[in-house]
């Protein structure tokens, strides 16, 4: 690009970068340290860079604005909580994520291959999962030794690489559709339809194996979402027949997964009195806690981190589940500790989210002449399924999740920015 002609890394800088942002993939497999190691130092890395290569113009995107704003937000807040240090653990250094997004789309834009090579280290990174996977539901064992873990006595679930983290369903719901849409960057044919048609199978029936339920119900979502807004839509009859098909014969053929998947969602959904719950006995105790903390400080909340702090105090008990270290839902974790300003940046995405799909939607199908591309509404719908406001979710604040969020935002935003330059 003419912008950068007289403003490029030096070659050994950019490998370096471009080596710790191919690595990601294979990290977040290894745990939290490693890949929160790499997005750190990326972070850092763009500090250096955006004064070494001016690159004052950035701090003009409203984008990036926003960005400045909730990250100081979030210090501000936890200055003023009950328990400062504990909520300055989660607030202090989470501009490292919006950081490392500014990194890579300053990367990308110095040369768009590395789209491809993450591409391929993404690819790898979900080959070895899957085949991890299945080779750990087929003997009881993946390829590291770690066994399948009994959770009650009909019920055996696996995660394959990840040892007793229950995550298995919750990385691939992220990584293999992130895949599939830069696969489609700037290109499509029937045969890759074809191809990520069967990677979106071949997940979704171990994530359903894995008893994840609700990276199961997401992913399902998100794979028809797919075949509706983009070229996945060419066989989407036969894919919705054949998943259908796989996912009775897997149900049928497996009473764990009958036990899991079905008779668990059932009794814990309706219980011997005759009651109806529209989630979990305990995921109701966490969101009423969560509510009456939100209530109790409606613009400011209670501070990031302080749920598992005050989840315990009389005026927000709500039964015998009320404590845990976060209320399983990131919208009611943001209300109680963030309140509505907090809030608020994660609706306004969400919403963006839609409104851009319907947008699509309404062109698609009166316009054949649309220009979004399969690459951009994959992403779209990646993140709008990651906001999904009614699912159970794990802690906002989490390193590990939080690199998830945040890793669809510079593939999408980078053709903002190289606009943004461009005049």
């Amino acid at each position: 690009m003419k912008l950068y002609q007289n403003n490029r890394f030096q070659l050994n800088e950019f490998n370096i970068i471009s080596l710790f942002f191919l690595l990601l993939p294979i990290g977040l497999v290894t745990g939290p340290f490693i890949p929160d190691l790499i997005v750190s130092l990326g972070s850092l890395y763009f500090i250096f860079i955006f004064y070494k290569k001016k690159l004052f113009k950035i701090i003009t995107s409203k984008i990036v604005i926003c960005m400045i704003l909730f990250n100081l937000y979030l210090v501000i807040r936890s200055l003023y909580s009950e328990n400062i240090m504990l909520s300055l653990e989660s607030a202090l250094f989470y501009f490292r994520f919006s950081f490392f997004v500014l990194l890579i789309i300053y990367v990308i834009l110095l040369n768009e291959n590395i789209i491809k090579y993450f591409k391929f280290s993404l690819l790898i990174t979900i080959i070895v999962i899957l085949f991890d996977g299945y080779y750990q539901f087929f003997t009881g064992y993946n390829l590291l030794g770690y066994g399948a873990h009994n959770y009650s006595t009909n019920t055996l679930r696996f995660s394959g690489m990840f040892g007793d983290e229950m995550v298995l369903g919750k990385f691939l719901l992220h990584i293999v559709p992130l895949y599939i849409a830069l696969s489609f960057y700037k290109k499509t044919s029937i045969k890759l339809v074809y191809t990520n048609t069967l990677l979106i199978i071949v997940t979704l029936i171990l994530i359903f194996l894995s008893g994840e339920r609700t990276s199961f119900f997401l992913f399902l979502i998100l794979s028809l979402l797919f075949f509706i807004f983009t070229d996945l839509k060419k066989i989407i009859l036969p894919s919705v027949f054949i998943i259908f098909l796989l996912l009775v014969l897997t149900t049928l053929m497996n009473p764990r997964v009958q036990e899991r998947v079905f008779q668990t969602t059932f009794n814990e959904l309706y219980n011997e009195k005759g009651e109806i719950h529209f989630i979990t006995v305990a995921h109701q105790n966490h969101a009423i806690t969560a509510f009456k903390m939100f209530l109790d400080n409606p613009l400011f909340g209670q501070g990031p981190k302080m749920f598992r702090e005050k989840c315990s105090e009389l005026k927000y008990n709500s039964g015998i589940h009320s404590c845990s270290t976060h209320p399983h839902n990131y919208y009611l974790q943001l209300l109680a500790e963030l309140g509505l300003i907090g809030v608020i940046p994660i609706i306004f995405i969400f919403a963006m989210m839609i409104y851009f799909l319907l947008i699509y939607a309404k062109k698609m199908w009166f316009d054949a002449n649309t220009n979004k591309s399969n690459y951009e509404i994959g992403l779209i719908i990646i993140i709008l399924t990651s906001l999904f406001p009614l699912a159970p979710g794990m802690n906002f604040f989490n390193n590990w999740v939080s690199i998830l969020l945040y890793l669809p935002l510079p593939f999408l935003l980078f053709p903002y920015f190289r606009l943004l330059y461009m005049h």
